[in-house]
């Protein structure tokens, strides 16, 4: 799909006409948008793990609280819940383990929204770098009529969403949904 993607935005650039494709260098454009195609890959999977992460931080504070409220009951009522007849030492030291594992998930949890904030910042750049190699001067959307009329006529050559994605990287999101007719 990315290869699609990439496919189509190129075949846009290129159907600008001579002018357009000989103010930009059309070789660096192509690497600037393979750059940008790896770092949102890298991003995508920085995303999944942050979420796994946070799956594993919840349920390590759900043990965490299941271990504070086993201790405190055994606290409470030494009868009952002192499994172990130490005084609730176990007990104590099951919670202590539980703090530090929580400890452990979130801080797993923080470096990797950290990773995953410098991969958004790294795609910003090579954006911005892509911007610069693959518009010339003039900008191409700067009739935004004639490329949503280019967009719309490729709808039988790709998938809608991969022109939805061009559309939004050259022109706002209504302004796509106009030309594509979306609500």
């Amino acid at each position: 799909m990315k290869k699609s993607i990439l496919t189509a935005l190129l075949i846009f650039c290129f159907s600008l006409g001579d002018s357009a494709a000989t103010a930009s260098n059309w070789s660096s454009c192509e690497s600037e948008l393979d750059d940008l195609s790896s770092e949102a890959s890298d991003a995508s999977d920085y995303a999944r793990k942050v979420k796994n992460l946070l799956e594993e931080l919840e349920s390590k504070k759900a043990e965490l609280e299941d271990k504070k409220s086993e201790l405190e009951d055994c606290l409470s009522f030494p009868d009952i819940y002192d499994y172990y007849g130490d005084g609730c030492q176990s007990l104590n030291w099951d919670y202590k383990s539980a703090i530090d594992e929580y400890e452990s998930a979130k801080g797993d949890y923080e470096s990797a929204i950290n990773r995953l904030q410098s991969e958004l910042d790294n795609i910003k750049n090579v954006t911005a770098s892509v911007e610069s190699y693959c518009k010339d001067s003039q900008s191409f959307i700067a009739n935004k009529v004639s490329t949503c009329n280019y967009l719309t006529s490729q709808k039988n050559k790709y998938e809608i969403s991969s022109l939805l994605q061009i559309c939004k990287s050259l022109m706002s999101e209504n302004e796509c949904k106009l030309c594509f007719g979306l609500k």
